[in-house]
């Protein structure tokens, strides 16, 4: 029990929020909201069971389990806005250690971070002030009794034309297996807000339930399932899931169609997600698709993964 007191003090933390006069609407980092795994993105960003990839320590700190390998993943929306995310993670005594660093450069309108849009949308803009986001994370996760438990401490920065200020923020999850499914849970974001002159700007905190599985095998193919709940501290509850469907037609070498959905609360992205990746041996490359079809664009997330 006592391994479950400081996701019960995080949950509490969930429903605190800061003096209404110092806050601004919005959420910054804009990247704590934007797809940090090639795969999540192509399963509505859902990121739900124990893939044996580092790229854990963005979403479910109790996926980290096991992990081994590092990743890369760059996504384009545009000439001027890019993210890339780099993650590693090894197996230590007495449980995994990950890391990673994601980036964000794109454009905005002001130097005020109330005027940041939610949403990919402004991703396809080019206004007058340069922006970048950075968020540095590490974490390490346990096992006990069948449960595993996992801790991310992170370092987020935002910088808006000549303003700049950073802030800390803590992730902590579970997760345990039921049956063919792995079930977890996880609060993230938890922290003080990002201060650029007068406004004070809240990160995107959220609960998430979860519960996924792949890797059950149906003749030649290997199936995946992902499904996710979320609950934003605004209230905004976001529902995202996924399917993937493997093609192995040598040992080692497997084709993989992923397609996803999530609940869009700003902007006018689809919430319909696509990718494919290919897996040879240890090796992974992935792209997912989405469209912003009322914009007249679409962006890509290209992967590639060791494990």
């Amino acid at each position: 029990m006592h391994s479950l007191r400081p996701l019960a003090f995080t949950l509490v933390l969930m429903t605190g929020a800061a003096p209404a006069a110092s806050q601004s609407r919005g959420y910054l980092p804009r990247l704590l909201e934007l797809p940090a795994s090639t795969r999540a993105m192509a399963l509505g960003d859902s990121y739900t069971f124990a893939t044996g990839h580092a790229d854990a320590v963005f979403y479910q700190p109790a996926l980290i389990h096991g992990a081994s390998g590092f990743g890369l993943d760059i996504q384009l929306w545009s000439g001027e806005a890019t993210s890339a995310a780099f993650s590693a993670a090894m197996e230590r005594k007495g449980g995994t250690v990950a890391m990673g660093l994601a980036t964000l450069q794109y454009r905005t309108v002001s130097e005020r971070g109330s005027d940041v849009p939610g949403g990919g949308d402004h991703l396809f803009s080019e206004g007058p002030v340069a922006a970048s986001e950075r968020v540095a994370s590490i974490g390490f996760t346990t096992e006990t009794s069948g449960f595993r438990f996992g801790f991310v401490g992170k370092v987020v920065e935002e910088r808006l034309g000549t303003m700049r200020n950073s802030a800390l923020g803590v992730d902590l999850g579970m997760a345990t297996d039921v049956g063919p499914l792995g079930v977890s849970l996880a609060v993230q974001n938890v922290g003080h807000g990002i201060f650029l002159g007068r406004d004070s700007v809240s990160m995107p905190r959220r609960l998430t339930l979860g519960a996924g599985g792949y890797g059950m095998e149906f003749g030649p193919l290997d199936l995946g399932a992902s499904a996710a709940l979320s609950y934003r501290v605004d209230g905004e509850i976001i529902p995202s899931g996924g399917i993937e469907v493997g093609y192995w037609p040598v040992q080692g070498r497997t084709f993989i169609v992923r397609m996803g959905m999530r609940r869009i609360v700003e902007g006018v992205a689809s919430p319909f997600t696509l990718g494919f990746a290919f897996e040879h041996d240890e090796l992974t490359l992935e792209w997912t698709l989405q469209d912003f079809e009322e914009l007249g664009e679409r962006t890509h997330r290209l992967g590639i993964r060791w494990k």
